[in-house]
């Protein structure tokens, strides 16, 4: 492959491999994050168009800013962190969660595969961190304003010589500055064998493999659709599993949450925190939405979607995307309480049986002019799969007749087969569980 440089720096943060809300300013190397709005209570991650197969090469990060926020109260303790390093390409952008990513923060600790150990001392304001990676000896080691901190890591993998390794940072509240280029360095490479990563042939270098769609044309969206617990999540893990180029940007309540959680104090469940990590992420993840729309990256929704006006509403700012699936997954009975069950006990989520049956009342099976070029069914057929929900629909019905102290507002009987009724939609009702949910 052919670098050029005439239209500005030819090695960045790749906006096409980060977190929606990292900020990386036009030249690609100055990078902050949104901070408001409850966003300062999330990570953000990025990693590099470029990385190596050999040689030994390093680049630097500077420490602009602490951005200016308020935190919850839980949260008080380091809000501002910057974590720097390497990563192998289409690994998690938590730097430092998997066996695939190598860190150093800026509390003074080191990160890989999901431990912290005591490395060397804090980066503050104004600090100058180099990050080099030899490739020949797999190792990992870091500078500060210039002086040689130590080897961190010597476990790169013997794979990575073909993947290649990209230069990585994660955020909170930070703003940073990246420099490849000698010409443009704030301190000295310690030694001579070290060299700046603009100085590499190449034949070194592996361009980012993840899909860089042009325009939103190019892209493609897929919105999840049905009850809590039938299985979305799962399906979801599996397509971006299956599909990793594609690099889906995966939207939801979840996935929110999913950027909090190293403020969740290492535990991976949600026992007895779910109400309120519910209420905190949902507005978060309506502003993530307007920012997908605009975005040419592929994009996957992961929420019940069970209302129509509310799966209408949601898929409309990805009209201009080229392919939009919505992929429907219905349960039988049985399996479905069997995945209720599972997912309260392993991960602590809990939806109200009123919540859901009201979103039972209301699932209406999608077609394609709710915003859609396709419809897609996962675990039945078409036709048997609507008829499904059908029922689904009108046993939610009668649930809520049964319990009438239970309904918001009184819901029309369904008319029909095909589960496309007139029955009114509540998806503009104030945010209850269900709502917040879907």
């Amino acid at each position: 492959m052919k670098r050029t440089v005439e239209s500005g720096p030819w090695m960045f943060l790749d906006p096409y491999d980060s977190h929606l809300d990292l900020v990386i300013e036009e030249n690609g190397l100055t990078v902050g994050c949104l901070h408001q709005d409850g966003f300062q209570s999330l990570w953000k991650g990025g990693r590099t168009n470029y990385g190596v197969k050999k040689g030994v090469w390093m680049y630097e990060v500077k420490v602009l800013e602490h951005l200016e926020v308020q935190m919850p109260e839980q949260e008080q303790e380091n809000p501002h962190v910057l974590k720097c390093g390497f990563s192998q390409p289409e690994s998690s952008l938590f730097l430092g969660d998997t066996a695939q990513g190598w860190a150093w923060d800026s509390t003074g600790k080191k990160y890989y595969n999901g431990t912290c150990q005591d490395f060397s001392g804090k980066i503050n304001v104004g600090d100058v961190v180099g990050c080099i990676l030899d490739m020949d000896q797999r190792s990992i080691s870091f500078t500060k304003n210039g002086s040689f901190v130590g080897m961190a890591y010597d476990n790169v993998p013997r794979s990575a010589q073909k993947l290649g390794i990209f230069p990585h940072i994660l955020l909170k509240n930070v703003k940073v500055q990246l420099n490849f280029r000698r010409e443009s360095k704030w301190f000295d490479a310690p030694g001579t064998k070290v060299k700046f990563y603009d100085e590499a042939p190449d034949d070194v270098f592996v361009e980012n493999p993840v899909t860089h769609p042009v325009t939103q044309k190019e892209a493609e969206f897929v919105m999840m659709c049905g009850l809590p617990a039938c299985g979305k999540s799962y399906w979801t893990r599996r397509h971006i599993s299956a599909n990793p180029l594609k690099n889906y940007v995966l939207l939801g309540v979840d996935s929110v949450i999913e950027q909090m959680r190293l403020n969740l104090s290492g535990d991976k469940t949600f026992a007895g925190r779910w109400p309120e990590l519910l209420k905190q992420a949902t507005p978060i993840f309506n502003l993530l939405v307007d920012i997908a729309g605009k975005t040419p990256r592929n994009v996957i929704l992961d929420q019940t979607n069970v209302y129509r006006q509310g799966r209408r509403r949601k898929a409309a700012p990805f009209k201009s995307f080229g392919r939009r699936v919505c992929m429907t997954m219905v349960n039988t009975e049985d399996v479905l309480a069997v995945r209720t069950e599972n997912r309260q006990h392993e991960e602590g989520k809990f939806v109200a049986v009123s919540a859901v049956n009201e979103m039972r009342a209301h699932f209406i099976a999608p077609q394609l002019e709710d915003g859609f070029t396709e419809i897609s069914f996962t675990e039945f057929p078409e036709e048997e799969a609507r008829e499904m929900i059908r029922q689904i629909r009108i046993d939610g019905l009668e649930w809520l007749r049964a319990n009438p102290s239970k309904m918001k507002k009184k819901v029309k009987p369904v008319n029909g087969s095909n589960g496309t009724d007139g029955a009114r939609d509540r998806s503009r009702s104030p945010p209850t569980k269900a709502s917040a949910e879907s």
